[in-house]
């Protein structure tokens, strides 16, 4: 027999090695910030520190040939450019909200604008989401036991540490959710004007973090609504008008913001970014956003996550069937599929099971992936299966999963049936581990899309030093190009043109042609005097030459 000591001990002990535990796993996120390739958008967040918009990225290197290291000096901050310009670069090119930018700002201004320090300020925001779910679970009065295992599915999520890693808002965007939450349950609870004014606080921050805040601001009061609306006291009536006032002082303080917006880009409204209102066929919207699943608790880079994730962005058609190939695959099909079936289960065991309160948390706040759903389903796009759309919403199902799975082990009077139940969550912390583990290790990554091959393009680019690379003289295109800058040869030289003007050019020499976007592909493949090939297929690299040049292999 264990006496009361020995138990009070063996439970210290215990906490303590859970501890250690989840601190080991979290310090996994500061390792190799810089291995991975900075990509497309976080090169946005680097210009956007540095204060510059992409007319004047264009306008700074005309249509002369230059180095890419000339590029260097707009992906860290200029002396010459304060708060203000850069404030004036969101609004003028991006209809993302400053408070990441302001917070960057202050961050590089101390520490550095290198690669692993600009991403090192997302992975210590980051850490503040395992006292965050904590505290939730704790609200929501979860068992212990419970709030142990969703805390640890959070810690070792595929997907979070993904983004964690990442020099973009998410991880700030995520943090704020959850804390937002957090103090709106506490406050319906409790009632104290403190609380209300730190629940503002958070609530007016997240709206001036990023545009998907909006919708769970919405999805916070649809959760007010149905907790509060059962009762006509004169409490919950009065927490209806608090919350109300709450909800009205946020949107007036980040009103300033949109005011400023609209003064320069007019009133525009947009709902995902412009490419995620691409057309795509309905089955393969299903099976994107079935694939979404895995990375939820299972992440090894497969092939088919990569070119499924990149569909409807530009790619080719050749990609396209080869991903209905591969949707064949054993691996890549069943596994998502049994992922689909337990989040499933969980949330209609919480539906059917839980407390009220957990049961509407669950249904009403993720308000954000049902809009997108909705949006995709009726006006097309796909928006809903872009992964870093629904992280602030893929918490609710590390919680459901975590109370459904504690309640079939506990609940079942068969040991076989304990075991299974065990087996499966032992599985999935081992399958979140590993998939951490190759993540860190991994040169790239799917989340890292068409730049996911953005080393391999720069290693052709720095093999053939004698060779220009043209691209197109359009917003995108310039940005990619301070993409490539990262990786390639400083010494490397690259030129803009005009699609029109690309037949003017004299080609005594072969070229390389880097993302075209159609209409200069088209002047190419109409025009016999010109000749290309592919270098890099995934990565868009083309050689271009003369069709009298003799071909070289």
């Amino acid at each position: 027999m264990i006496n009361f000591n020995q138990k009070i001990f063996l439970t210290y002990v215990k906490n303590i090695a859970l501890i250690i535990l989840i601190i080991i796993v979290i310090s996994l996120r500061f390792f190799n910030l810089d291995l991975k390739p900075y990509w497309y958008d976080e090169t946005y967040t680097s210009l956007r520190n540095a204060g510059y918009t992409t007319s004047e990225l264009i306008a700074h290197f005309g249509v002369d040939e230059h180095n890419f290291g000339e590029l260097s000096v707009h992906r860290c901050p200029n002396p010459e450019k304060d708060l203000e310009d850069k404030l004036h670069s969101l609004i003028t090119d991006s209809s993302h909200p400053p408070l990441y930018l302001i917070l960057l700002h202050v961050w590089t201004k101390f520490l550095g604008c290198k690669v692993y320090q600009i991403r090192l300020f997302s992975v210590l925001v980051s850490v503040l989401i395992v006292p965050g779910v904590y505290l939730l679970c704790r609200e929501l009065l979860l068992p212990s036991k419970v709030i142990w295992i969703a805390t640890g599915l959070v810690i070792i999520s595929p997907v979070y540490l993904i983004y964690s890693q990442e020099a973009r808002s998410y991880s700030l965007l995520l943090v704020l959710t959850i804390f937002s939450n957090y103090l709106l349950l506490r406050t319906l609870r409790e009632e104290k004007k403190t609380l209300w004014i730190a629940y503002t606080a958070i609530s007016t921050l997240g709206l001036y973090c990023h545009t998907l805040y909006y919708f769970i601001l919405i999805g916070q009061l649809v959760y007010t609504h149905v907790i509060l609306k059962s009762s006509k006291s004169s409490l919950h009536r009065r927490k209806q008008r608090n919350y109300l006032i709450a909800f009205c002082i946020s949107f007036f303080a980040f009103l300033a913001w949109i005011v400023r917006v609209i003064s320069i880009q007019g009133l525009v409204i947009r709902i995902g970014a412009d490419y995620s209102w691409n057309e795509i066929a309905l089955s393969h919207l299903i099976k994107r956003i079935l694939m979404n699943f895995s990375v939820i608790f299972y992440d090894f880079n497969f092939l088919y996550s990569n070119n499924l994730r990149t569909l409807g962005i530009n790619e080719n058609s050749e990609l396209i069937r080869e991903e209905s190939s591969l949707i064949t695959s054993l691996t890549n099909i069943y596994f998502p599929c049994i992922i689909m079936l337990l989040v499933t289960s969980s949330i209609i065991w919480v539906v059917r099971e839980s407390s009220p309160k957990f049961r509407n948390f669950i249904l009403t706040m993720p308000f954000l992936s049902v809009v997108f759903l909705f949006k995709d389903f009726v006006f097309g796009g796909y928006a809903s299966a872009v992964v870093r759309y629904q992280l602030p919403t893929y918490y609710c199902i590390y919680l459901a999963v975590a109370y459904f799975l504690y309640m079939q082990i506990n609940i079942q009077r068969l040991l076989v049936l304990r075991l299974f139940w065990t087996t499966i969550l032992v599985v999935i912390f081992g399958a979140g581990i590993c998939s951490n583990l190759s993540y860190l290790r991994a040169q790239t990554w799917w989340s890292k899309y068409r730049d996911s091959s953005i080393k391999e393009v720069a290693e052709i680019i720095n093999h053939k030093p004698e060779q220009v690379v043209l691209t197109d003289a359009n917003r995108s295109s310039m940005v990619e190009l301070l993409t490539l800058s990262y990786v390639v040869d400083s010494k490397a030289r690259f030129q803009i043109v005009e699609p029109e003007d690309l037949l003017k050019r004299d080609f005594l020499k072969t070229v390389f042609l880097y993302r075209p976007h159609r209409k200069m592909l088209d002047i190419v493949y109409e025009n016999p005097s010109l000749r290309s090939r592919f270098s890099h297929i995934r990565g868009k690299l083309y050689q271009l030459a003369s069709s009298k040049l003799p071909r070289r292999e």
